[in-house]
């Protein structure tokens, strides 16, 4: 990867940023944060504001009217926030209103993402022998940190690491996976050297994740069977070696979170899936308002819960009874209704910041199989990825650089 030049190293921290203001921790403690990440993206992004549309405006203006006129129908309060993730979202991928601007993009999402696992790496090493350091937080009770730069969380690790486990810059290792399957998606497409596939799959791991080794053997089987349509089966010998090795923590983890004390939250993520459904089926045009689900007296939500509830497990029945919904997917199409929903969907597949389709669509699978089972589909991290293909119309003209010098077709 070439040197980062001066503008390359503000779109990455934009993208940065918006990623972390919405599935990052809430590190300003107060209400309203976004807007204060907002006026950041602005302040970073304000000679941009000259490539604004007015087509953009309708989509941005056209998507929150309907929010609002639906959590208006429904009674319910209205998520201002989430409008405030759409225009951040929007604010950023102005970047790439520019020409080349998928090789961009690819650029700066490579850079970032490649930066998350080396920064993963250097939690994994204090995991081990600095647990000593770790400090409380004004954050949350259940987070350590250290120098308010390295953060973990106190639960979910196995027994020889204390049950801590990393979060990094996400508020759970559940949504930081996310970022390095992405980054693991990449290393392989670049052709990366072994070390570095190692040291990819070796992050991942170590958040003790579920979704994320699951994740992680569907990017290594669709890069080889889907991009890559590998027929030499020694292509793949090394990544099943290295799953091999660290199998027996990839097993432990997985029994956890489906049989042990961990099944109160695979219960709640499965549990979701019929709880969605039987909410659209009740109001399918405009969708409910998902925190209903929390501490909720709604027969209906009740007795979908009763019955999903496995008595054999381990695990806290009530926390699982009362519980919010974090489905993101779902959280979405009760948002949005299935219509607008589904639309908006259907245009996240249509993300058109990648050259290469396969990778593209492999990439945006892993956020939405994350979407399953993490509650960020109203953040800016999520609506970047709905925008880019409505907002990021290829224009009839092509433009290209050749000598240093524009040129149009």
């Amino acid at each position: 990867m070439s040197k980062i030049n001066r503008v390359q190293f503000k779109r990455c921290l934009s993208l940065g940023i918006l990623f972390f203001s919405g599935t990052g921790f809430n590190i300003l403690h107060m209400s309203g944060g976004l807007i204060i990440w907002l006026l950041i993206l602005l302040f970073l992004n304000f000679k941009n504001l000259r490539r604004v549309l007015l087509p953009d405006l309708l989509v941005i203006t056209a998507l929150c009217f309907i929010l609002f006129v639906f959590y208006s129908i429904k009674s319910n309060e209205i998520p201002y926030f989430i409008f405030v993730a759409i225009v951040s979202s929007y604010i950023v991928l102005l970047n790439y209103r520019i020409p080349n601007y998928r090789n961009k993009f690819t650029s700066d999402i490579t850079i970032l993402l490649k930066f998350y696992m080396y920064f993963t790496l250097l939690h994994i090493i204090f995991l081990f022998v600095g647990q000593s350091l770790f400090q409380p937080t004004y954050v949350n009770t259940y987070y350590r940190q250290i120098g308010y730069v390295l953060w973990y969380i106190d639960s979910g690790g196995p027994s020889f690491l204390n049950n801590y486990r990393l979060c990094a810059l996400a508020w759970e290792p559940g949504i930081w996976q996310m970022y390095l399957n992405m980054n693991l998606l990449l290393m392989f497409y670049w052709k990366k050297k072994f070390i570095e596939i190692f040291l990819s799959i070796l992050a991942i791991i170590f958040t003790f994740s579920t979704t994320g080794i699951i994740l992680m053997l569907f990017v290594i089987l669709s890069y080889f069977l889907y991009i890559k349509s590998v027929k030499n089966v020694k292509a793949i010998i090394i990544p099943v070696l290295i799953l091999l090795s660290l199998s027996t923590l990839i097993i432990n983890n997985i029994t956890d979170k489906f049989q042990g004390s961990g099944a109160t939250s695979s219960m709640v993520r499965l549990g979701d899936f019929t709880l969605g459904i039987k909410m659209l089926e009740r109001s399918p045009i405009i969708g409910e308002d998902p925190k209903k689900t929390l501490n909720s007296s709604d027969q209906m939500i009740l007795k979908v819960r009763e019955q999903n509830w496995d008595d054999s497990l381990q695990g806290d029945k009530t926390g699982y009874l009362s519980a919010e919904m974090v489905n993101g997917l779902f959280i979405f199409l009760l948002d949005f209704g299935l219509i607008v929903g589904g639309y908006l969907l259907y245009k996240t597949y249509s993300f058109n910041l990648f050259t290469d389709n396969k990778l593209k669509n492999i990439f945006i699978t892993v956020i939405i199989l994350t979407l399953l089972s993490e509650p960020i589909s109203r953040t800016g991290f999520f609506f970047f990825f709905v925008l880019a293909s409505i907002i990021m119309v290829q224009k009839k003209k092509n433009f290209f650089f050749k000598n240093n010098s524009l040129i149009i077709n």
